[in-house]
């Protein structure tokens, strides 16, 4: 199917460089502005849960 192909070819990278990347930000902001900081731990948890869901959602319909 093409779009497997297309989902495929972007899923690759992963969240490892978001996730790399909200954690840098918290670390070099927190010395500065800390509310802002702190503003961001729900954007980081959605951003650790999403790919699993995203992937426990893919393996429960793989088959169908």
């Amino acid at each position: 199917m093409p779009w497997m192909e297309w989902y495929d070819s972007t899923a690759k990278p992963g969240c490892t460089p978001t996730l790399a990347t909200i954690v840098w930000m918290i670390l070099a902001i927190w010395p500065y502005y800390r509310w802002i900081a702190v503003v961001q731990a729900p954007y980081f948890i959605w951003v650790s849960l999403a790919p699993v869901l995203q992937l426990s959602m893919t393996w429960m319909n793989w088959g169908r």
